[in-house]
């Protein structure tokens, strides 16, 4: 069922009766525009202050995929009172492995998954000597998974976002393992550890950036607002403490987990974390939704579209609700005349093959081709947990019965023994080889990866 702007944040929030007030602060992508969604949360734009890389922009140049450092003074009025995006990178790539979907720029080793929009682009294009603009997660001292990329000019001003690690002899910043010089009034008040945006141009040979502009970015704690939001990686776990990049967050008996379990807390984990913060101060951790990395395979039939804004919509295949976004790639074929281009294009009925992802909460889709029609639906889908008779997953319900087949990597085991096996939060693979309405048994369930 599609949410209003506000109904979201009531029920993650608990807004309304008792719940939370005050200030907010989400750091996150931007998942899509109605307003503008980031960490699940849906929140008004007409009142923000909006700046791209310290400059004051309209949310018009913002696209989906980008990182956002979002406030609001007054969370329980639903609207983001700033909001700030900083390229995590701009400059030529250096290095390219196509079989890793990985590339290298500024001595950042990028990763491209399922998350990323690829602006109207993919990856082909992605070649040495190009020049990018690169948002994303850091991953490590040097690692970024990107949720955004795009070519840009080459007269673009060289941008490097990351952690300094080090404060060198002559002005130099070592910044997440690549060299900036910058001079002593530029480097003052910055110290090992801070989050820093640095712009300029490449110094002699290219190995650095002699700055021109060097901006530090506000931290995201655990009791900076009273709601805090945030994406990031798992980087420690001590039960009840959780440390996401290097912050530490409280667990609680009442957390709520999406996507799966405590025991899933291990370094290296992509997910976002929710805090509110209690009367005594401190802040607690409300929920900890998982964001796999892996891609999911769909297809099958549209069942129906429910449009959001001229770019996006909620989308049924196969019995599977997905959404559409403005990163999705709607990619040509071989068969041209089979092509969708938009939105606007498909019509129900149409057989459709997709690249999905797990989006917080929600299933989206990166890339979306319309092809001959074939009566067999096949998804993959997250875990959410069961009931009698049915398997609950990311965007369906799936119907079982006495037929349906289950499948570990040992081959074929009974519906108690597929329940025992298989976690919540883990990926699995619905088949039915000939699909009518989305209430029919699935003929088939194998886990793809717990």
């Amino acid at each position: 069922m599609r949410f209003t702007s506000f109904s979201r944040c009531l029920r993650i929030w608990g807004i309304g009766a008792g719940g939370i007030s005050g200030s907010g602060i989400l750091r996150g992508k931007i998942q899509r525009f109605a307003s503008i969604v980031l960490n699940d949360t849906e929140l008004s734009t007409t009142q923000a202050t909006v700046r791209i890389n310290a400059v004051p922009a309209s949310v018009t140049a913002l696209r989906v995929g980008q990182q956002l450092h979002v406030t609001t003074a007054a969370i329980q009025l639903g609207h983001a009172d700033t909001i700030s995006y900083f390229s995590e990178a701009v400059g030529p790539i250096t290095a390219v492995n196509p079989l890793a979907e990985t590339f290298r720029v500024l001595g950042q080793d990028v990763t491209v998954a399922g998350v990323t929009n690829l602006e109207n682009i993919d990856f082909s294009a992605l070649r040495v000597g190009r020049w990018v603009e690169v948002s994303g997660l850091r991953r490590g001292t040097n690692g970024i998974l990107a949720t955004f990329v795009r070519l840009v000019p080459a007269t673009s001003r060289v941008r490097l976002t990351g952690v300094v690690q080090s404060l060198g002899p002559q002005n130099q910043v070592n910044l997440s393992g690549f060299t900036v010089n910058a001079s002593a009034a530029l480097r003052t008040g910055v110290a090992a550890g801070d989050l820093i945006n640095v712009a300029g141009v490449f110094g002699s040979g290219g190995t650095s950036i002699n700055a021109q502009q060097l901006v530090e970015l506000p931290p995201v704690a655990a009791a900076s607002a009273n709601l805090v939001s945030r994406e990031g990686f798992v980087t420690g776990f001590v039960n009840p403490v959780v440390h996401v990049d290097g912050i530490a967050f409280q667990l609680t008996n009442l957390t709520r987990f999406v996507n799966g379990t405590r025991s899933d807390l291990q370094v290296g984990k992509r997910l976002h974390i929710e805090t509110s913060k209690l009367a005594n101060g401190n802040s607690r951790v409300d929920t900890v939704v998982f964001r796999p990395e892996r891609r999911l395979d769909i297809e099958g039939p549209l069942l129906s579209i429910e449009p959001i804004t001229s770019s996006s919509a909620r989308i049924v295949v196969g019995g599977l609700s997905i959404l559409i976004t403005q990163g999705t790639d709607f990619s040509p074929t071989s068969n041209t005349s089979n092509d969708a281009n938009s939105i606007d294009d498909l019509q129900i009925g149409d057989y459709l093959k997709l690249r999905g992802y797990v989006d917080g909460e929600e299933l989206a889709t990166a890339r979306l081709d319309r092809t001959p029609f074939d009566d067999e639906v096949r998804f993959e889908s997250v875990v959410r947990g069961y009931k009698p008779s049915a398997v609950l997953l990311a965007g369906a319900r799936v119907v079982t019965n006495s037929q349906t087949e289950f499948r570990l990597s040992g081959g074929k085991v009974s519906r108690a023994q597929f329940v025992a096996a298989v976690n919540e939060g883990a990926i699995v693979e619905v088949r039915y080889r000939s699909f009518s309405v989305p209430t029919q048994a699935a003929d088939r369930i194998t886990l793809v990866q717990n």
